[in-house]
């Protein structure tokens, strides 16, 4: 995010003191550009988009040192009045995504940030700071006045510049974030090389690992393609538990799962147990789908399973449909579902279960019946859900759904609004397919809901989770306006939404809550953000207390400080967490000659490299309009001790994540 200050004189330089107070806040270059003629932010990329009055082009070492800071996830810092007058234009045409431009009334060379010189005097004038582009930035002096006289100009230019590299070259005397990666599993082939759509050609469409609650050491593996296995972590033994055949944690024998159904297909929806005798089909009936405005494509459902031994390796028991949803489209189903990993007996929490139903594609649609339902409270699509599922929890503080399969707790945020689907915990959401709970280890107590939302046209987002809050979609998309024709502009003047129960707009307004983090389309982030876990295992303590999350498409991976993220959790839409690019350690086991650990920049190249292997066609799969023409597919997922692994559905391999160096 680039941040523009304007001096009021070319003439300062940046002290020691105020260099340790940028690298605090996330500083690793500061572009000083001066009023006399120079006009370059220091990143050509946004120089192209920015009005400026001339040409300039920065000295090449300082060049290569703004490149390297940006990919090391540092902000920069453009500083001279020619850019400050080209980010505020850019600003205003939605160009540049920037804070709240303030004016500052401090005066004094002590107050101001930067000071005006007079003459030879060596006296510095009042002086004043007329914008700040640094989101989020409280009145911080980044830069102290030095009492030099106008005659040391020139030299004082030289030395702002060398000050400049220096903020970069502390921050990378440390090394580089990196992730050190080692096969933990290859899943058997359930996809086809040659297959002629690209789920076909994933081998092994890996979606979840959970860990089964009481230290157990058996890991859950869904393929989507249809087996969900079991795996002893000890022996690395992996059973089909269940084989759902292309339909769609573990306690007491009891867990959950979501599918998706068409309701146009010819045939039963109810199950059948081939191959899974001891399953008990007997009594399995469905439930009335949640009716949800438009036309209709598919059905979402939950079912509840419950194991009637449970240290089996194969299911044997009975299941029971909760609740079914209908979607527009096969697009942002329902989707990830989640407990919350720190309730115990007697807590309002205490089995109750998060899930997400993503908004079917209707929130970017150009037919006007669906384009606002994620945006209404009497549908599920768009929306952050929270159940009671077992009808024994809870009785005196929830009521029974309206199917008799489920309870809704009585403090669910719109359980007293009339119209509204009490299910709802959050609503205003595109696609926010992967759900976390971010957890203090020292008070278990203080923990929040995260949810990865993948973006439309714009930017990829992470999200935490407040009871009824409206997070924008399909009004806004991050932290910008989202138009009727899907393209971005800046935020109106008076951020508010109205409140929808049905076709027709209350006159209640709500302020949108934004992303605590977000990053663009483009080679240089993705599009389509992946899993993300706040690290709290004992195996790397560098990286504890760090958001780690993928990408995707591109399968880069970035961290970002847990506290920066509940400090950007402000309610001010500039506010974002400083993002950290990750770099990945591993072992090609299929090299020849072996060329031992190589560094790679993202998991594209790792998953492409054990796709061949594994017979793969030229190119990963996916769509060819995706920003690498293919897609990485990589996920992070948690066992019961917080160790972290990465999954891939284009290469159905799993690896643990073994060492974090550079954190």
């Amino acid at each position: 995010m680039p941040a523009a200050f304007e001096p009021p004189s070319a003439s300062f330089v940046l002290d020691w003191g105020s260099i340790r107070a940028m690298r605090a806040r996330g500083i690793v270059f500061a572009a000083i550009t001066l009023a006399a003629g120079i006009s370059s932010t220091g990143d050509s990329e946004l120089d192209r988009r920015l009005p400026f009055d001339e040409a300039y082009r920065i000295p090449d070492p300082a060049a290569s040192a703004i490149r390297q800071g940006r990919a090391a996830g540092g902000r920069i810092i453009a500083i001279g009045t020619t850019v400050v007058r080209a980010l505020e234009h850019a600003a205003r045409q939605g160009g540049v995504r920037a804070g709240e431009g303030r004016t500052a009334e401090n005066r004094g060379p002590r107050r101001a940030w930067f000071a005006r010189w007079g003459g030879n005097t060596g006296e510095p004038r009042d002086a004043s700071t007329r914008w700040d582009y640094w989101p989020g930035a409280s009145w911080i002096r980044l830069a102290r006045v030095m009492t030099e006289c106008q005659a040391m100009h020139n030299r004082l230019r030289v030395v702002c510049f060398a000050l400049a590299i220096c903020v970069f070259g502390v921050r990378t005397a440390s090394a580089q974030a990196t992730l050190e990666l080692r096969d933990f599993l290859v899943l058997p082939m359930t996809g086809l090389v040659d297959g002629k759509v690209s789920n076909e050609q994933l081998l092994s469409r890996v979606n979840t690992l959970r860990e089964e609650v009481g230290g157990a050491k058996r890991l859950f593996i869904s393929d989507l393609n249809g087996p969900l296995y079991i795996l002893d972590k000890d022996t690395r033994k992996l059973t089909v538990y269940l084989n759902f055949n292309g339909n769609e944690g573990k306690s007491d024998g009891r867990f959950y799962t979501v599918h998706m159904e068409d309701p146009s297909l010819a045939g039963s929806n109810l199950p059948n147990n081939a191959g899974f005798p001891a399953f008990k089909v007997a009594g399995y009936t469905t439930t009335e789908a949640i009716k949800t405005p438009g036309p209709l494509q598919n059905e979402g459902v939950l079912i509840e399973w419950t194991d009637s031994n449970p240290s089996n390796s194969t299911f044997e028991g009975t299941a029971r449909e909760l609740l079914r949803v209908q979607l527009n489209t096969t697009s942002h189903p329902l989707g990830d579902l989640i407990f919350n990993p720190t309730a115990r007996r007697g807590d309002p929490d205490w089995r109750v279960l998060y899930m997400e139903c993503g908004d079917g594609a209707s929130g970017e649609s150009t037919d006007v019946a669906i384009r606002s339902n994620p945006q209404r409270l009497d549908n599920l699509e768009g929306k952050i859900l929270r159940i009671i599922p077992d009808l024994s929890e809870h009785a005196a503080t929830s009521t029974v759904s309206a199917n008799g399969r489920y309870r809704i707790p009585n403090d669910n945020p719109f359980v007293s609004t009339p119209g509204a689907r009490t299910e709802i915990w959050a609503y205003g959401f595109r696609n926010p397919h992967r759900l976390n709970w971010a957890v203090d280890p020292a008070n278990p107590a203080n923990n929040r809901l995260i949810a990865n939302s993948v973006g439309l046209h714009t930017w990829e987002t992470v999200y935490i989770v407040h009871k009824g809050a409206n997070y924008g979609y399909g009004e806004r998309e991050g932290n910008e306006l989202l138009k009727a024709d899907n393209t971005t502009a800046p935020l109106p003047q008076v951020d508010k939404i109205p409140m929808r129960i049905g076709e027709q707009a209350t006159g209640t307004m709500v302020v949108p809550t934004y992303p605590v983090i977000q990053y663009g389309h483009g080679p240089g982030g993705g599009d389509s953000i992946g899993s993300g876990f706040v690290y709290n295992g004992k195996a790397m303590p560098a990286l504890r207390g760090k958001y780690v999350f993928t990408d995707l498409t591109t399968g880069r991976i970035w961290y970002a400080d847990y506290k920066d993220m509940l400090a950007a959790d402000d309610g001010k839409p500039g506010t974002l967490a400083a993002i950290h690019e990750v770099k990945l350690l591993w072992n090609d086991p299929h090299d020849s000659p072996d060329a031992g650990k190589k560094v790679y920049d993202s998991m594209f190249p790792i998953v492409e490299a054990a796709y061949h292997a594994r017979g793969g066609g030229p190119r990963l799969p996916a769509r060819a309009d995706l920003v690498k023409g293919g897609r990485a597919d990589v996920r992070f997922s948690i066992d019961a001790n917080g160790e972290l692994y990465l999954y891939s559905k284009s290469d159905g391999i799993i690896r643990a994540v073994v060492e974090a160096i550079g954190f």
